[in-house]
């Protein structure tokens, strides 16, 4: 078995490049750059997985907050941490997905932070950076299927809606009938809930075949460029 952790150089094509075990990068959309892309494939099992339990945690805090109002304020605590490995996770597969196919993702690197924050870019620039590098992933792996997000990005708007809405409600009514504030707080732990249901197979779908591209052996291309499995 190849060294996981393999340094891998792709040069930026100006002629068409070959398509090895369904592995393929495409040719530039504005002309050659002038430095290659380097860099190491990794893993992203691991913070894949890490990132799922604190998601998974996330949503109970939300029903615990629900159940038992004297836990407010256990979900936020772990909104942090799961925010940031989460896109500790994404980085990791968009700079992967940068070495097999840098020319196919739409957005630079740092939207892979930024976009979660930026208003307006916060409605569809995360959703765009994951589908491309989900697109390459596959592609690179020879994989036809190409995990949607579609389903789950539409709950993770409507999530954060209500999740805007019902903080509107709880700083505009003080104090906030129990019998408006318990409802408001169960529509927020279900919809984050079933985000993290829609959130779970993607993650573990793209970290898969960004596993196996990493433990497999490299392959040299008739270009000259070396690419994972």
């Amino acid at each position: 078995m190849a060294e996981p952790n393999r340094p891998i150089q792709l040069p930026y094509p100006g002629t068409p490049q070959a398509v090895a075990h369904g592995a393929w990068i495409s040719p530039p959309r504005w002309g050659p750059p002038a430095q290659p892309v380097t860099g190491q494939f990794r893993p992203a099992g691991g913070l894949g997985t890490a990132a799922i339990i604190l998601t998974v945690l996330v949503a109970v805090g939300f029903w615990l907050e629900a159940a038992v109002p004297a836990t407010t304020g256990v979900a936020a605590l772990l909104m942090l941490p799961a925010g940031v490995v989460t896109c500790c996770w994404l980085w990791r597969v968009r700079h992967n997905a940068d070495l097999v196919d840098p020319h196919r993702q739409r957005r630079a690197r740092a939207w892979v932070w930024f976009g979660w924050g930026v208003p307006i870019a916060a409605w569809f620039v995360p959703k765009q950076v994951i589908d491309d590098a989900a697109r390459s992933t596959m592609r690179a792996a020879g994989v036809s299927y190409v995990p949607g997000t579609d389903r789950w990005w539409t709950v993770w708007l409507m999530t954060t809606v209500i999740s805007g809405a019902v903080n509107r409600i709880d700083v505009s009514i003080q104090p906030l009938d129990g019998r408006l504030e318990r409802p408001l707080d169960l529509l927020v732990a279900f919809s984050i809930t079933l985000a993290a249901v829609l959130w779970t197979p993607l993650v573990r779908q793209i970290s898969a075949a960004q596993d196996a591209l990493a433990s497999a052996p490299p392959i040299p291309t008739a270009s000259g460029v070396t690419l994972p499995r």
